[in-house]
C-alpha cells in the first residue's frame, strides 16, 4: 500500500580506507652511480616504500623507508655504473599501531645512461656512453632558460637550471651568424615577432629581440614568403656576416620563439671555446632550395622534392 516495510539490518562490517597508488616521475634522474627518485605524493600517505631489483621481473627488495608522506623523492647512491636497476614504490598508512599499503606503482629503470657533471657542467650521455647533444626531450620544458651566445664561435648554447646549482645543463646548441656590431654583454629579450622587417628591406621568422636592434632570427627572407629565403645567407651560417642580428636556421629560431619567455637572460660573449656541445653544423643549400628545411611551415616542400 506505497509504504515502506523494512526487515532486520544486516551486520555491521567495517574496514580501513587504503592509500591511494603512487606513480614514479619521469623527471627522475639516472646518473652513473646513483638515481634520484621523484614519484607523485598520496593524499593522507603516512609514507612510502621503495623497492629495487637488478631484474624487471626479478624480486623487489625493500631498500629504503620513507616516513613522511609530504616527502616525494629519495637518492639511491652507490649503484654500479654498468648495472641496470628497477624501481617500483608504494604509499603506506599506519593506523593503530599497524601499515595499511597502497598499489605498487610501475616500474622505473636506471639504466647504463645517465647524468654526469663535468667541468661545471651537467651532461647526459646514452648507454652507449655517448654525449646527448639535445636533452630538451628528456628534462621537459622549463619554467626558465639561459642563452649564451659566442660571437667569435658563431654558436649558440640554451641553459636549465639544475636547482641551486643554476643553469649548469646544456640543453641544446645553434649554428648562427653574428656580425662585428653584435654588443658583448649581458641582456634580456623585450619583444618577440612572428615576421620582422629587417635591414634591406628583407624579413626575418620567429624573431626575438636581445637590445635596442639586434635581435634572434631565421635567416632572412626577401618576402613575407617562405620560399624566398637567402641561400647564399643560409650556406654562411657559422660565419659573421651579419649586421649585428644572430642569424639562425628557422627551426632554431623557432624553438627560441616558442620555448624562451620574454625577459629571457642573454649573454654574448667571445671565446676560443664553442661549448660543451661544440659548434653544430647547417647542410649547405643548392640555389632552387629557396625554403629553410628546418622550417616547420615548409616540409612539404622538402617532402615533395624529397630533398630533406
Amino acid at each position: 500500500n506505497k509504504e515502506k516495510c523494512y526487515g532486520y539490518a544486516s551486520d555491521e562490517k567495517h574496514g580501513r580506507v587504503l592509500p591511494g597508488t603512487t606513480s614514479i616521475k619521469n623527471s627522475s634522474e639516472c646518473f652513473t652511480n646513483k638515481v634520484i627518485l621523484k614519484w607523485n605524493k598520496v593524499a593522507g600517505a603516512s609514507g612510502y616504500e621503495v623497492y629495487r631489483s637488478v631484474s624487471k621481473n626479478g624480486k623487489y627488495s625493500l631498500v629504503k623507508t620513507i616516513k613522511s608522506g609530504s616527502t616525494v623523492t629519495w637518492t639511491n647512491t652507490g649503484l654500479k655504473g654498468k648495472q641496470y636497476y628497477y624501481y617500483k614504490i608504494r604509499a603506506y598508512r599506519t593506523a593503530d599501531g599497524k601499515k595499511y599499503y597502497g598499489g605498487f606503482s610501475g616500474k622505473f629503470r636506471k639504466g647504463v645512461a645517465g647524468w654526469k657533471y663535468i667541468n661545471g657542467y651537467k651532461l647526459y650521455y646514452d648507454a652507449k656512453g655517448n654525449l646527448v647533444k639535445d636533452v630538451s626531450k628528456i628534462i621537459g620544458k622549463q619554467s626558465s632558460y639561459v642563452i649564451k651566445v659566442n660571437k667569435q664561435m658563431n654558436v649558440v648554447t640554451v641553459y636549465a637550471k639544475d636547482g641551486d646549482k643554476g643553469y649548469i645543463i646544456p640543453v641544446k646548441s645553434f649554428v648562427c651568424s653574428g656580425g662585428n656590431a653584435t654588443p658583448i654583454g649581458t641582456f634580456y629579450t623585450p619583444a618577440k615577432y612572428r615576421w620582422k622587417t629587417l635591414m634591406g628591406p628583407c624579413y626575418g621568422q620567429w624573431s626575438t629581440r636581445i637590445h635596442g636592434g639586434v635581435l634572434f632570427h631565421s635567416v632572412f627572407y626577401s618576402t613575407h614568403s617562405n620560399s624566398t629565403l637567402s641561400v647564399n645567407a643560409y650556406n654562411k651560417l657559422g660565419t659573421t656576416c651579419s649586421h649585428g642580428c644572430v642569424r639562425l636556421r628557422a627551426g632554431d629560431a623557432k624553438w627560441i620563439y616558442d620555448n624562451c619567455q620574454l625577459k629571457t637572460k642573454v649573454i654574448i660573449y667571445n671565446s676560443s671555446y664553442a661549448g660543451p656541445f661544440g659548434k653544430p653544423k647547417a647542410a649547405k643549400l643548392a640555389s632552387w632550395h629557396t625554403w629553410d628545411p628546418t622550417d616547420p611551415t615548409a616540409r612539404a616542400k622538402c617532402k615533395a622534392r624529397g630533398c630533406h
